[in-house]
């Protein structure tokens, strides 16, 4: 990844920003997406990749608001992207961890939907904020195809005031 795409996520900051290709691997974030994230993982994060996160941990839907409608817009998108890479071994690992790891991945993949990128409300409860709506807009970042810029934008003025409670005290 060029420094100068790293600079515009960490100069994004207060606004929850992370790097992502198309598996959803997390390839850089900030720290206030950092910190907006930092209560979900009840476990060890062995992969950093959203889908995942969001299929195999426990606290996933209580933290996710909208959890059952942007699920499967995400199991839809990675369709989207997968049908690009048919039989690349790493992707095919990939959709093969995901079911092992998860039976509503399965539910979902067998579904054979697909979506396209496009901005989506995600609503989040922080242990310390309280609840928070976000526009979720993704950015092609063409220096590296496959990689997009996912921004993190408060919905309401309730966010933006709530926003820094997030932050490590």
């Amino acid at each position: 990844m060029p420094d100068a795409m790293l600079d515009v996520v960490r100069s994004l900051d207060p606004l929850p920003t992370v790097l992502i290709n198309t598996r959803f691997d997390v390839i850089a974030s900030n720290e206030a997406y950092e910190e907006l994230f930092w209560y979900w993982h009840t476990r060890p994060c062995d992969e950093r990749n959203q889908l995942m996160c969001c299929l195999t941990e426990p606290m996933a839907r209580e933290q996710f608001l909208n959890y059952d409608e942007e699920i499967p817009h995400l199991v839809a998108r990675l369709r989207t992207e997968y049908a690009r890479h048919i039989g690349n071994p790493e992707w095919e690992e990939h959709i093969a961890r995901l079911s092992a790891t998860s039976p509503e991945f399965i539910e979902l993949w067998t579904r054979h939907e697909v979506a396209e990128p496009a901005p989506r409300t995600r609503r989040f409860v922080h242990p310390h904020a309280g609840t928070l709506n976000f526009i979720s807009n993704e950015l092609v970042v063409s220096a590296t195809p496959g990689t997009r810029m996912q921004v993190y934008t408060p919905l309401d003025d309730e966010t933006w005031e709530r926003l820094p409670r997030t932050r490590h005290m």
